[in-house]
């Protein structure tokens, strides 16, 4: 399957395919006599994968060490890629509650908005 399909399929760019190839996150894909990328299924699986991590927030440093544990396939390494996980887990969970506590406040604004919020904006334009 050529980056294009692959790209439709998967929802990311073709640049990003081969940024993510170029910096290790995807192994290197099997090219045609002509050079052309030739993915496969499991490349498209793997680039599923990745994509899942980057949208949950997973840093591309951590995703990368992450990966490359992983495709070396050595048991050694499980508690290095769990503890990335981990990291990266606290970090969404920290970004979670930044998020949650600034729709808290706006759902407060806009419940109060005469009562509080109109009269707070009117001192802060004067």
């Amino acid at each position: 399957m050529n980056i294009k399909a692959v790209a439709q399929q998967t929802g990311l760019s073709i640049g990003t395919i081969r940024y993510y190839e170029k910096i290790g996150l995807l192994p290197e894909i099997a090219r045609d006599a002509n050079g052309i990328r030739n993915f496969d299924n499991h490349n498209v699986q793997q680039l599923d994968f990745i994509k899942t991590l980057r949208n949950s927030g997973m840093r591309i440093a951590a995703l990368k060490e992450y990966l490359s544990l992983v495709y070396a396939d050595d048991d050694a390494s499980i508690p290095r890629r769990q503890a990335i996980l981990q990291a990266s887990l606290a970090e969404i969970e920290d970004q979670m509650a930044k998020l949650q506590t600034g729709r808290d406040c706006l759902r407060y604004k806009l419940a109060n908005y005469e009562s509080f919020t109109r009269p707070a904006e009117q001192k802060v334009s004067q």
